[in-house]
């Protein structure tokens, strides 16, 4: 007599794994860091403020005097914690110029402390 045992269904295991490992090498395919490009087209920043926020670090970088404007060129760089392509992935989230003293959101924008917040040479 034969047994009427069913047979299971074979499962794609290798094929599974296949799928999961090529979408992280091509989701992860490399590091960003959008602070190389500022670096370069104006230098060291004047001004770096970095602070740990509660999904990735933070880095808000100011340049007092902005092509002599009077103004403060102002970028916002993230990393966030849990992410592909390593420790280097920073992305630039806000840029912009700014008067010195003026709120931004509800952070006051940095001001030259050779300048102070008037804008007037002491």
């Amino acid at each position: 007599m034969h047994s009427l045992r069913r047979k299971r269904p074979r499962r794609p295991r290798f094929g599974l794994l296949l799928v999961v490992l090529l979408a992280v090498a091509v989701g992860c395919g490399g590091s960003r860091d959008d602070r190389d490009e500022i670096r370069a087209q104006f230098g060291e920043p004047d001004d770096i403020v970095q602070t740990e926020g509660p999904y990735g670090d933070i880095e808000e970088w100011s340049y007092f005097d902005f092509e002599e404007s009077g103004k403060t060129r102002f970028y916002r760089f993230e990393r966030p914690r849990n992410s592909c392509g390593g420790d280097d992935n920073w992305s630039l989230t806000f840029s912009g110029d700014i008067t010195p003293g003026e709120e931004i959101g509800s952070a006051e924008a940095p001001t030259d402390p050779k300048v102070g917040p008037s804008g007037g040479r002491p």
